[in-house]
């Protein structure tokens, strides 16, 4: 799936960290590959989906770094405006940046938010690499089981109680505005599981993420679109998390130069079907702005939005291999026979 990580605007998602791969082709062969020898079957297996092949091998080029701490600077932004200053003017020193943004402020603090930007400590921390200085904490100060957190959270896990969470939390950024603090890796980039089971605060019918890709040009003037139709049809995420992204040469690419919205939404019974037309909305505004769309988190979206946000010479060549590397079809999934499939000439 080409997955991406908050430091994708400028190393790429994991595609550009691969020096070569092996795929086990439907017909029983492996072909090997690199960006120099089958370079097109390359970028075309890597966020192929799974469906030109299974690799077997690969090679990863990584960076390498003196320390396992990253120093945090976190900032609170009162708009969505104020927001995309902030990713402007800390692009050029950092490593790594993220937002998560308020869905439920309106007027003018719609799309406020928390910033955190983060850089490898570059000087060498004795021991901040070890297994057991990376793990996540299962405790909260020392004392309380972090199983129990999710168990104080469900209760609060719907429109009401989130607004007061969202609260809390940019009360707290605005507290921390400015600062630096310097954390493991680990507890930067893996925030959500320091929380066990998070994920079961939505409840039964769980939750679906909705991640938007849309190009600098647009991108403001869209996601205040998405946040206010989400209002308007009352049906608000509950996790907004903003990335700033660029191209990539890999042929199903998603990557733009601009942003991303990731959205989690509660799914239940009873708005299931409005919240999938919702998306379906959604996807509309975004293919008309130029944008794409993350596949691997994608459970909505229909074939046409997805045509209108790819390129036809892309769609065209990856089914060329397709039938040449797998002409039963042997390889399939549920994203291939919803979205992919039909869009077959």
């Amino acid at each position: 799936m080409n997955t991406h990580g908050k430091n994708v605007w400028h190393v790429g998602p994991i595609g550009e960290y691969i020096s070569s791969l092996s795929l086990l082709t439907p017909s029983g062969d492996t072909v090997n590959c690199s960006s120099t020898d089958n370079g097109e079957l390359f970028r075309a297996a890597i966020g192929g989906f799974g469906m030109l092949g299974i690799i077997t091998r690969l090679t990863l080029q990584l960076r390498s770094v003196s320390s396992g701490l990253v120093a945090v600077n976190e900032y609170a932004e009162k708009n969505l405006a104020a927001t995309f200053d902030r990713f402007e003017s800390a692009a050029g020193g950092s490593d790594f940046m993220v937002a998560w943004l308020d869905a439920f402020a309106r007027g003018s603090r719609l799309g406020r938010g928390h910033i955190q930007c983060a850089a490898h400590v570059e000087e060498s921390e004795p021991g901040s690499l070890s297994l057991a200085n990376q793990e996540l904490p299962t405790r909260v100060a020392g004392l309380l089981p972090k199983t129990w957190i999710r168990h104080l959270l469900q209760p609060c896990w719907n429109d009401t109680g989130v607004r007061w969470i969202n609260e809390a939390r940019y009360r707290a950024a605005r507290v921390r505005h400015g600062r630096q603090s310097r954390l493991p890796v680990v507890w930067y980039q893996f925030l959500l599981d320091s929380v066990p089971g998070f994920e079961r605060c939505f409840g039964r019918s769980g939750l679906i993420q909705h991640q938007v890709l849309v190009p600098d040009a647009h991108a403001y003037d869209v996601f205040e679109q998405l946040i206010r139709l989400q209002q308007r049809k009352g049906l608000v995420n509950y996790l907004t998390v903003m990335k700033k992204h660029r191209t990539d040469g890999f042929l199903m690419s998603y990557g733009v130069d601009g942003y991303s919205l990731a959205q989690d939404f509660r799914v239940t019974r009873n708005n299931r079907s409005r919240l999938w037309e919702l998306c379906h909305q959604m996807d509309e505004l975004v293919a008309a702005a130029g944008g794409r769309f993350y596949l691997a988190k994608d459970a909505t979206l229909l074939p046409q939005h997805y045509r209108a946000s790819m390129p036809p010479e892309s769609l065209e060549e990856f089914f060329r291999l397709k039938r040449q590397l797998d002409p039963d079809e042997l390889l399939q999934t549920d994203l291939w026979r919803r979205l992919l499939r039909p869009l077959r000439g």
